[in-house]
């Protein structure tokens, strides 16, 4: 796009907003009955766990660099051997590594054949910045109800998940994949898994993969936050015990407490019916917070265990993806500022 292009959208885009859009965001649909919490069953004595941070598209094609490496390991000498990724019972991912591990979810090796072309070798950037600037979703953006965080959603849906329902990262058919977004107003790590979606009455069923996944990756500044209905207390759920028991307990147990604090606050619908989702990475960007809660939530890793992976487990390995970029040292040395990117 040349100078007077760009000149032509600003002026267009001025005055669309003197007409504003009546365009909203897609509705999360309500809860009819609670779903079951998260259970990954572990035949083995191993259970095996992975986390993947955040880092933009470099977390994702770091995350898949090593995915890879898993893949193409095999546990055994044995023929047909399962390979080290087979064995992965759950991911937790944030921003950058959320787009790779939900695609690994719904689509599991395939990925090694799909996910170079259809993400890692696009200019996904130049993509997004040119959906966001053409004439239609200028006018969109004019609403106070639609922004750019849902051009994004929209974006994952045509390239990547389609319209793929969220409750298929939580089946049988490979590791449950658990996607964290930032709650903007709470400062809080906002997953996406029954439990909470429950709490807040929403149904993961026909909730799409994608708009998890823009909600984690929503970065502040360059796109908007991804928003739900909060419908707590129309569905029926009780409130997790953990989060009354975690109320009465601030002082012995100040993490608990926290986290109760934070759940309890969806409770209060009437007071936060909206829910604004932001880069996970402002809240966890290793994507470890996921495991850590369920340790708070039990009141320790053998209670977690037993209340939430299904066999005879008696060792954890946790991998832990870490994308993050290394500063030179030198610049600390300078009064000039740090490159950008």
């Amino acid at each position: 796009m040349n100078r007077h292009q760009r000149l032509y959208a600003i002026l267009l885009s001025l005055l669309l907003s003197g007409c504003a859009s009546t365009a909203r965001f897609p509705d999360n649909p309500p809860l009819i009955a609670a779903k079951p919490a998260i259970t990954p069953y572990s035949p083995d004595s191993t259970t095996l766990l992975m986390t993947l941070s955040g880092g933009g598209s470099r977390a994702s094609a770091f995350a898949y660099g090593v995915m890879e490496a898993l893949y193409q390991t095999p546990l055994t000498t044995r023929p047909e051997a399962p390979s080290l990724l087979d064995k992965v019972d759950m991911i937790s991912a944030v921003s950058g590594g959320s787009i790779i591990a939900a695609y690994y979810g719904l689509y599991g090796e395939q990925m090694f054949e799909t996910f170079r072309e259809k993400f890692l070798e696009r200019d996904v950037r130049n993509e997004i910045r040119q959906r966001m600037l053409s004439l239609d979703n200028l006018s969109r953006l004019s609403s106070t109800t639609f922004g750019s965080g849902d051009i994004l959603d929209e974006y994952f849906r045509e390239t990547l998940f389609g319209d793929r329902p969220l409750s298929e990262l939580f089946d049988e058919q490979g590791p449950v994949v658990i996607i964290n977004a930032t709650d903007l107003f709470k400062g809080s790590r906002f997953g996406f898994t029954p439990e909470l979606f429950s709490l807040i009455c929403s149904d993961s069923e026909h909730f799409p993969v994608a708009r998890a996944v823009a909600a984690s990756s929503s970065v502040p500044l360059i796109f908007t936050p991804i928003t739900l209905n909060n419908r707590a207390g129309s569905c029926g759920y009780p409130t997790p015990e953990w989060i009354g028991r975690g109320l009465t307990e601030k002082h012995q147990k100040p993490r608990l407490y926290r986290l109760a604090r934070t759940w309890s606050r969806y409770l209060d619908q009437p007071e936060h019916p909206y829910i604004h989702l932001l880069d996970g990475g402002l809240a966890d960007n290793l994507g470890l917070r996921a495991m850590m809660d369920q340790i708070i939530i039990h009141d320790g890793l053998d209670d977690s265990i037993r209340k939430n992976v299904t066999g005879n487990t008696k060792r954890i390995v946790l991998i832990e993806i870490d994308a993050a970029a290394r500063l030179p040292i030198e610049w600390e040395k300078k009064p000039d500022h740090p490159p950008r990117g």
